[in-house]
């Protein structure tokens, strides 16, 4: 019986910034007065329950009646990336001839993929000890600018950022997401496009990904979920005591805030519902 709902994406898709909304030390106005909020925010382990409770993987995985295996959990609570960091990274590992990647994909009913920016993966470095290297433009630059640094994984950055295409690296991608879904007619693929920068125009066999993005007319015409919560103050910045009150901080989160997580969670199964043939399901 297929039971499983992978999610695999970015910090969207673990749920950052909701331990700020809920978490009593960040309700406490001595603490927000002495330390005020200055991100990125250190992350503990006492965060954790927060992003499960919250977030939007939990929502549609209820609803859903399957299992929520969030890759990202396996990251935060033991540091394993046994498939990946990130969706760009999952999917290369689910492709693997892998007994133990077998037998999960065996268990999956749906793959949900949260798209963004792209991020650089190479099998050479990402997969070859579990991790801690760059992954998003921003993150390679702080790694180069770092003197400990591995010299060889700041070499083989520099040459990914010097012949960064992005037309050409979501084409890459996209064919990768098309072989793993070819492979595994049995699971329902959701894409969730939280920064919506690809040109669908130079990916071949387009129709092919578009019935599996999640899109409502807002998102089609404004570039993703992350601007929907952002116009519609739907995010961390928007309902966090230490952003709304006399306390210092750098920058607003801008993360899904809690009704944010759960109109993303009301879209993807809206989704999910009308792609079945089944009932709108309303929150």
């Amino acid at each position: 019986m297929r039971d499983l709902a992978i999610f695999s994406g970015a910090s969207n898709t673990f749920g950052l910034g909701l331990e700020l909304e809920f978490r009593p030390k960040y309700q406490d106005d001595m603490w927000l007065r002495e330390n005020g909020m200055y991100l990125p925010n250190p992350r503990e382990p006492e965060d954790i329950e927060y992003w499960k409770k919250y977030r939007w993987t939990k929502l549609v995985s209820d609803e859903l009646n399957v299992i929520e295996y969030n890759i990202h959990d396996l990251i935060q609570i033991n540091s394993s990336r046994n498939i990946g960091g990130n969706s760009i990274e999952t999917m290369h590992i689910l492709l693997k001839d892998d007994d133990t990647i077998k037998k999960l994909l065996n268990r999956t009913k749906y793959i949900f993929l949260e798209i963004g920016w792209f991020r650089w993966w190479s099998p050479e470095i990402h997969g070859k000890d579990g991790g801690g290297y760059p992954n998003t433009v921003n993150e390679i630059l702080n790694y180069i600018e770092n003197p400990k640094s591995d010299k060889e994984v700041i070499q083989r950055a520099v040459e990914w950022l010097n012949a960064y295409d992005n037309d050409l690296m979501w084409s890459i991608s996209f064919n990768t997401y098309k072989k793993l879904k070819e492979n595994n007619p049995e699971i329902q693929f959701v894409l969730v496009p939280w920064q919506f920068d690809i040109n669908m125009d130079l990916i071949d066999n387009s129709h092919f990904f578009i019935n599996d993005i999640v899109l409502n007319d807002y998102i089609d015409k404004n570039g993703g979920i992350y601007w929907y919560l952002v116009n519609n103050k739907l995010t961390i910045g928007d309902v966090a005591k230490c952003f709304n009150g006399e306390y210092r901080y750098n920058t607003k989160d801008e993360h899904p805030s809690s009704k944010g997580h759960l109109q993303v969670a009301n879209m993807v199964i809206n989704h999910v519902r009308k792609n079945n043939d089944l009932d709108i399901y309303k929150i």
